[in-house]
């Protein structure tokens, strides 16, 4: 992995990122603040909303690399390697992927359930077709965007803080998933597991691939089935095109 020198923004991000986010996510769970019903219009207004959130701290750490010469194909945007571990750790994310999507509408008690969580912890997502186009535009921005923030940032930060030990490998992958879930505790404690989870097989394929596109690529995928579940499972078909 490519070393940086760190620069006095590259600490207050991370403290930002890596201490003030999972702060307030932690607070809002603990204080029992419930998100409120949203309207169709709110939702798409959301979603445009925190499509343009999202690219402020994505935005503020690419004009910083940008502007200090740090490359970006190197471990950033260059064309992903495949070597077998890469194989390997997207086939274990595409086996969890299947089977807790699956074990979540296996059966109407598991839609029922899952529909109690949705409206409870994510009132957000998407219900109706409509809401679909600002839902993938919202799923691509997430996608790109955290995995700037939390895979190649927090990654790179780490490994340029961090002596180099045995343990160090697992550190720079291990706390940005840890970070990555804290800041998701919002769609409640099951969902934050399952995000963990993920977290740590993005950071093993961005790390060996050596390129964001493919980490990119699966956390929009993740998101975007999300939203077609919410809509035409949890929901209910006959709920796709009311007003």
């Amino acid at each position: 992995m490519e070393e940086i020198t760190l620069s006095l923004w590259d600490h207050i991000l991370f403290i930002l990122i890596g201490v003030v986010f999972p702060f307030f996510s932690l607070f809002q769970r603990s204080s029992g603040m419930k998100l409120p019903a949203f309207t169709s219009r709110q939702k798409k207004s959301l979603y445009i909303s925190n499509s343009i959130v999202m690219w402020i701290p994505t935005g503020i750490i690419l004009f910083e690399w940008w502007i200090k010469q740090r490359s970006f194909d190197e471990y950033w945007f260059g064309a992903p390697a495949f070597p077998e571990s890469v194989w390997a750790y997207v086939g274990i994310f595409f086996l969890i992927f299947v089977i807790e999507t699956g074990s979540g509408i296996i059966s109407r008690e598991k839609i029922e359930e899952a529909r109690e969580n949705f409206k409870e912890n994510t009132p957000f997502m998407p219900t109706k077709v409509s809401e679909l186009p600002l839902f993938s535009i919202m799923a691509f921005t997430a996608g790109f965007t955290e995995e700037v923030i939390f895979r190649a940032f927090c990654m790179h930060y780490l490994y340029a803080t961090l002596p180099l030990s045995p343990n160090t490998f697992y550190i720079i992958i291990i706390v940005p998933a840890v970070i990555f879930a804290i800041v998701h505790l919002y769609q409640g404690p099951e969902a934050v597991i399952k995000i963990l989870a993920f977290g740590l097989l993005f950071g093993f394929i961005y790390f060996y691939s050596q390129s964001l596109w493919l980490v990119i690529a699966l956390h929009f995928i993740v998101d975007l089935i999300g939203g077609l579940i919410s809509i035409f499972i949890i929901r209910g078909r006959e709920n796709v095109h009311t007003p």
